[in-house]
């Protein structure tokens, strides 16, 4: 696993929109300021003084470079908060791809139902509590699958739906200005696994009592369309192909394949259907070392707006006459546009992967599954 690190462009800054109206402020029909790209500081928010309303917009941006030969598994924002006021109006921070050019201007203001068509790429909820923290915003991993320069604009999600502001509500930002320490400056991380056989069924191999072994063999490196290969590997070398399955075309983690064994030497594996779904087929050996596939079974998973990208699995005696499945599915980060099961680890939201526990007793006729949501760290 490696980690990129691309820091924040020093062409970003922010425009200041002003006028006594409110819709004017909004709509940037009235004084729009630029004050440039040399200060520490830009502003998100809005605010109310002496009759005139104020609304500030930031915009930044990243000149990624991918490697090739690595498969993107995590990745977010960070943005370090100096301080938020109005910690008691509820409000997101909103992060919106738009292509603002190759330097601020007032041109670049944005009105709401401009924002609106912009594409959300992830969000900070309740930003107004996040005082001088650093707030981290979780991104699709389509984001950066590929090399470019990213620019996004930073908005209040009051200002896009033109909520009028009563008292102070606008945060500042660091800036990616050269005075500002690099640890504060805006920067976009990027978690990649080297693309290889093994990138999505690290952890695709059991042991049989008789000292034999199952594993996975996958046919190329993700992502893409995919076959894996279930094999039995005996004790004097001999190999044999047990069963196939695919799995979706997807950019995921180092596990999205999981297998496990009973004491029986039945071989139950689990992958992700693509669809909220867990799907674990179990592979039974008769006593003339023949394999054949045994009952499937299904289990529906909470409701989450981020694909799976981590699956592990490990049987268990208890729970029932044949023992026990218990799977823990580990999902992408969120970026709080939409439903998911979100972690809140400090004042500044951020979100972690989701995990799923799922539990049925193996080798047994079809049934429901039991789901439980994770529990906030």
């Amino acid at each position: 696993m490696t980690t990129s690190i691309t820091m924040g462009h020093s062409s970003d800054g922010y425009l200041e929109s002003s006028s006594t109206s409110y819709t004017q402020a909004v709509q940037g029909s009235g004084t729009v300021l630029v004050p440039g790209n040399s200060a520490s500081l830009m502003y998100v928010g809005q605010s109310v003084g002496s009759g005139v309303r104020y609304v500030f917009q930031s915009f930044v941006r990243f000149d990624l470079n991918v490697d090739p030969d690595t498969t993107p598994v995590t990745a977010y924002l960070r943005l370090q908060a100096v301080q938020s006021s109005g910690s008691r109006v509820s409000r997101a921070l909103e992060v919106r791809s738009y292509n603002w050019g190759t330097s601020v201007t007032a041109g670049n203001w944005r009105t709401p139902s401009q924002l609106n068509a912009l594409p959300l790429v992830g969000r900070v909820v309740d930003a107004q509590a996040a005082g001088a923290s650093a707030m981290r915003v979780g991104l699709d991993l389509d984001e950066v699958a590929t090399s470019g320069i990213r620019r996004y604009a930073l908005v209040s999600s009051r200002n896009r739906s033109q909520q009028t502001p009563v008292s102070l509500e606008w945060q500042t930002l660091r800036q990616a200005e050269p005075g500002n320490a690099v640890a504060t400056r805006p920067t976009l991380y990027v978690g990649a696994a080297t693309k290889h056989l093994l990138d999505l069924s690290a952890g695709c191999q059991v042991q049989l009592s008789d000292g034999s072994h199952v594993y996975l063999v996958q046919s190329t490196p993700a992502p893409g369309p995919l076959t894996f290969t279930v094999m039995h590997r005996s004790t004097d070398g001999t190999t044999t192909e047990v069963g196939t399955l695919s799995s979706v075309a997807a950019r995921r983690g180092t596990q999205t394949v999981a297998m496990a064994r009973d004491d029986r030497d039945t071989v139950y594996v689990a992958n992700d259907s693509g669809a909220n779904r867990l799907i674990i087929r179990a592979y039974s050996r008769a006593p003339d070392g023949t394999w054949a596939v045994s009952d499937s079974r299904t289990g529906v998973l909470p409701a989450y707006e981020r694909r799976v990208n981590n699956v592990v699995m490990a049987w268990h005696p208890q729970g029932s006459a044949r023992g026990t499945l218990v799977a823990v599915v580990g999902r992408e980060a969120g970026p709080n546009t939409g439903v998911q099961l979100a972690y809140a680890s400090s004042a500044a939201t951020t979100s972690k992967p989701a995990a799923e526990t799922c539990s049925a007793g193996p080798a047994t006729p079809p049934a429901p599954w039991s789901t439980q949501p994770p529990r906030p760290a």
